[in-house]
């Protein structure tokens, strides 16, 4: 599973500095809205549309952008 924005350019996903692997678990301890799309077929671009919902990318949509607040 790769987690990105989609904003970024070669240079930047080209610099390994860029990128960590995480254990998915982890990942969904997270985030456990991505769960139910685990099973999705490799090659498959989502964006969260909503605070707990994810779409298929079709270009079309708005990220859905929430701040979060570090307590």
């Amino acid at each position: 599973m790769a987690v990105s924005n989609g904003e970024e350019d070669d240079d930047y996903m080209d610099n390994p500095e860029n990128h960590n692997i995480f254990a998915l678990n982890t990942i969904c301890n997270y985030d456990p809205d991505i769960i139910p799309y685990l099973d999705s077929p490799a090659g498959t671009f989502l964006i969260r549309v909503s605070e707990s919902e994810f779409e298929i990318d079709d270009q079309r949509n708005p990220i859905f952008v929430q701040k979060q607040i570090n307590k």
